[in-house]
């Protein structure tokens, strides 16, 4: 079993007519209604489990759940795979996916 976790925090400034400088060019003191901040992050906790047979046959799993700045809860990566070493691979979930396939002459 595996536990980890990863925590994102992030502050973006920027205003509507898309400067990137923060020079003030009027003394109108509403100038600073058309500056934009947002900060936003997340805080990931994943667990792993993989179970390894003597005759090469495994099975495991991972869930991430996340949860937003704003209390949203969200899923990052479910999956459940089962298999035989060096030989096939079945994974069901929701994950980044990757294909290989390596042909057996």
């Amino acid at each position: 079993m595996k536990l980890y976790g990863d925590v994102e925090f992030n502050i973006d400034a920027s205003s509507k007519k898309h400067s990137s400088t923060s020079l003030k060019t009027t003394a109108d003191s509403n100038a600073n209604r058309d500056k934009r901040l947002d900060i936003n992050g997340r805080v990931l906790i994943g667990l792993d489990g993989l179970r390894t047979l003597e005759n090469k046959n495994y099975a495991g799993f991972s869930v991430q759940p996340l949860a937003d700045l704003n209390g949203k809860m969200n899923l990052d990566d479910a999956v459940f795979f089962f298999g035989q070493e060096q030989d096939w691979k079945i994974k069901v979930g929701r994950f980044e996916a990757a294909v290989s396939y390596t042909p057996h002459f």
